[in-house]
């Protein structure tokens, strides 16, 4: 028989033995390469925080799934800043580091704006603090990696995933090529993915407790995401609006829905008049030379620059700003390619076949979502609402400004995680359901 006492022993001894791991090998490292003192001690730090969340730390296959996780992001961490570039680790990734190195060390100062500009500030911040290094901003997104996947499991427990369920989906998001490769580099995409989570957790603890305060904890959590990207602090007002109206449509009923709606209404005005005029944005890049010359020429603008570049997977066609149905029959092929593309016929390269494969599985994550929604209930269907319209809005966004497969694979990296959150919910119904029917026979 297990007593509570032997369940914490052995939780203690659990944890203890991955952290004495995670030691050794820090020290290995600090051996190795003793001047990358910092980066060895956020590696050290990452496999802390997983053993110090009890959701996490009170499973031993939640454990181990995502110390698996965490380890597979520094094998790829390690092995791009010692040995040789993998996926993800050059052009933008290089580009990053490069100019924060630069900064730093010449002593530049550097201004806080939207966009591309808060990630090099925040790797300034960081390096003038311990010194240049590209395995320390890399360890930095593997750190902001392994707390989203800590959030993202116990999300999925909060959800009534069950424990074998949560840890087979932490090891598969984890692994997904576009999470591995993109969350493990110096590029802004682990940051925003990881405000992002954290926000829509917190939107189901409100959803949970009906506590207004967390509710707009989360909407910061959602503007925060969006400081690393002009377009994302667009997207968090959507987010903001999304989650407020199954809020408050739920806590004061359908009867008060005009209320509602203005509160809403006028509360996203107020954020929208202040972040359009007091959030720095840096130069070149205000929201008001965006638009500049309408929506379609900004948007044909931005996605021709892109393809200047001639990418090797690049879609094929060009969105056409004029007339109106051209751009939208344009776009919605732009959608199309970037949620299931490439397809299996257009392989031409085996890095393609990763692309396919995500594609794949995120079809079947879809089916899943659908699956969740239609059998789910109470304050669970009520997230994956939110969930799904917030994955719509997101992938919307991305695919209006994408040209190439690599680049969307990039951006998937944001969102693929709902899909596995309907997965989790779809694969706990049908269990219930089928001892639910079993009981009957």
């Amino acid at each position: 028989m297990v007593t509570p006492s032997t369940s914490k022993v052995e939780h203690g001894r659990r944890a203890l033995i991955v952290m004495s791991c995670a030691a050794l090998v820090a020290a290995g490292g600090l051996a190795f390469a003793p001047t990358e003192w910092p980066g060895w001690l956020l590696m050290f730090f990452s496999i802390v925080c997983v053993v110090l969340t009890p959701t996490v730390r009170d499973s031993r296959a939640i454990l181990m799934s995502t110390v698996a996780v965490v380890a597979a992001h520094h094998v790829v961490s390690l092995v791009n800043a010692f040995a040789l570039p993998l996926p993800g680790a050059q052009l933008d990734a290089l580009t990053f580091h490069a100019g924060a190195m630069k900064r730093s060390f010449s002593g530049e100062p550097i201004d806080f704006g939207v966009g591309t500009h808060a990630y090099q500030y925040v790797l300034v911040q960081l390096y003038n603090l311990f010194g240049g290094s590209l395995f320390l901003g890399q360890e930095l997104s593997v750190l902001a990696a392994t707390v989203t996947c800590v959030v993202f499991a116990s999300l999925l427990r909060r959800m009534h995933v069950g424990q074998t369920a949560c840890a087979v989906l932490v090891l598969a998001l984890g692994l997904t090529p576009s999470f591995l490769f993109y969350t493990s580099v110096t590029m802004r995409e682990g940051l925003q993915l990881l405000f992002f989570v954290i926000g829509c957790a917190l939107f189901y603890h409100a959803l949970r407790s009906r506590r207004m305060w967390v509710l707009v904890s989360g909407w910061l959590m959602f503007v925060v995401m969006g400081l690393f990207h002009q377009m994302l602090l667009a997207y968090a007002f959507f987010a903001i609006a999304v989650t407020g109206s199954v809020y408050f449509c739920t806590r004061l009923g359908a009867r008060n829905l005009v209320r509602n709606a203005a509160f809403i209404g006028v509360g996203l005005g107020l954020l929208l008049w202040f972040a359009w005029y007091w959030i720095p944005v840096y130069q070149g890049n205000d929201y008001t030379r965006i638009v500049h010359g309408g929506l379609p020429e900004s948007i044909v603008r931005y996605r021709d620059g892109i393809m200047g570049a001639d990418p090797r997977s690049g879609y094929g066609f060009d969105v056409v700003a004029a007339p109106l149905w051209k751009l939208t029959w344009t776009l919605a092929r732009s959608y199309a390619h970037y949620m299931f593309g490439p397809y299996a016929f257009s392989v031409s390269s085996p890095l393609d076949l990763i692309a396919v494969a995500e594609s794949l599985l995120r079809l079947a994550g879809l089916v899943a979502m659908l699956y969740a929604l239609s059998v789910a209930q109470g304050t669970t269907r009520l997230m994956l609402i939110g969930l799904t319209t917030l994955y719509i809005g997101m992938t919307l966004l991305w695919s209006i400004g994408t040209t190439n497969y690599g680049q969307a694979l990039r951006h998937h990296s944001v969102s693929n995680w709902i899909l596995f959150v309907g997965a989790g919910v779809a694969w706990t119904m049908f269990r219930q359901g089928r001892e639910s029917s079993s009981s009957f026979r």
